[in-house]
């Protein structure tokens, strides 16, 4: 199918409009040549036959349901260098053959319900300009099982039902940053089963249902972020939470672990491994998970390497005394050689 390009006015509107599309015919295939600077409000919300579109670099919003219940989009794209900060509410709702897109760097804000019901959607990586994950933003997106951020992301609020119904999503890493979770921000997630909050985490606030109807078991955080939450907790006349079984937010019996724990958890897994990884291999890894060293210095050195280590003195002195011996040999045989 060929692929049909719109070049942008010369002078007048530069809003890409549904009107704009019709006009040339509501091509399935569709390449925005550069000066457009906004996708319109609703320009294809309802298109049945949009297959793909590449959006060029000086588009700087998509408006307000853009590409809501476009049933057959299949693939967005950008062009490099793009200046997108803005995508509005709904502006993918619905779009149920979308599998992935790659938001602009760009980008600092999203409306509510942006990604709903996407249910084909499978992986998303979270802009790190955008602060805010806004409500209900992959609310029904039934095949999202993984979102990323950046390690320095400025995201700090994930708001009501953002993820609620995401029932492909087993596992998240909650980005440093992040200070408030709201009720049911992972409502009904039942694959969901594993939450980490990254080293240095600023969590103070969780809505007492944010889990609800989660699949939750275990809970990955730092000491001194169970007591950020738990000086909210008690300001509140909730249970303080604490390492091991817990009523987290809506979820009974969550497993809290510490991350020197899971470190200890990863070595004992190693030991019962056919193939033992290396102890500072072992130890990388966790590192990289958690961003600490493990709590035993033991862990660092492991029972294996002192071993080797006191063998492996042996050795050196054993192999310094032949030496010497096939010296005084081979010195004899000289001397024995001039008579």
């Amino acid at each position: 199918m060929d692929t049909y390009t719109i070049p942008a006015p010369e002078s007048g509107n530069t809003i890409f409009t549904n009107e704009v599309w019709k006009k040339h015919g509501s091509p399935p295939t569709l390449i925005l040549e550069d000066g457009w600077t906004a996708i319109g409000n609703a320009a294809f919300s309802g298109a049945k036959n949009l297959l793909t579109i590449h959006i060029p670099k000086s588009v700087e919003v998509i408006q307000e349901e853009a590409f809501s219940r476009a049933t057959s989009l299949r693939e967005v794209t950008f062009e490099e260098g793009s200046r997108l900060v803005y995508i509005g509410a709904a502006a993918f709702y619905g779009t149920t053959n979308l599998r992935m897109i790659r938001i602009p760097d760009s980008v600092n804000e999203i409306g509510m319900v942006a990604f709903s019901s996407a249910t084909s959607l499978e992986t998303f990586h979270m802009p790190k300009l955008v602060e805010v994950l806004p409500h209900g933003m992959f609310m029904g997106s039934t095949s999202l099982r993984e979102i990323t951020f950046d390690a320095d992301s400025l995201l700090k609020t994930i708001q009501l039902g953002a993820f609620s119904e995401a029932t492909a999503l087993t596992k998240i890493r909650i980005p440093a940053g992040v200070t408030d979770i709201e009720n049911e921000a992972f409502g009904n997630t039942q694959m969901l089963k594993e939450i980490t909050f990254t080293p240095n985490s600023q969590i103070s606030r969780i809505g007492y249902q944010a889990f609800k109807g989660s699949g939750l078991t275990m809970v990955v955080m730092g000491k001194p972020v169970l007591a950020h939450l738990n000086t909210a907790r008690r300001a509140s006349y909730m249970k303080p939470l604490s390492l091991g079984k817990n009523n987290f937010y809506g979820k009974d019996n969550v497993n809290i672990v510490s991350m020197a724990q899971q470190i200890d958890t990863m070595h004992l897994i190693k030991s019962q491994l056919p193939r033992q990884l290396d102890n500072h291999m072992t130890n990388k890894i966790g590192e990289m998970l958690t961003g600490m060293m493990p709590k035993r210095s033991d862990l660092v050195k492991g029972p294996a390497t002192k071993a080797l280590g006191g063998t492996k003195k042996r050795g050196i002195r054993r192999k310094s005394n032949k030496r010497k011996m096939k010296t005084k040999k081979g010195k004899s045989k000289r001397r024995m050689t001039r008579k």
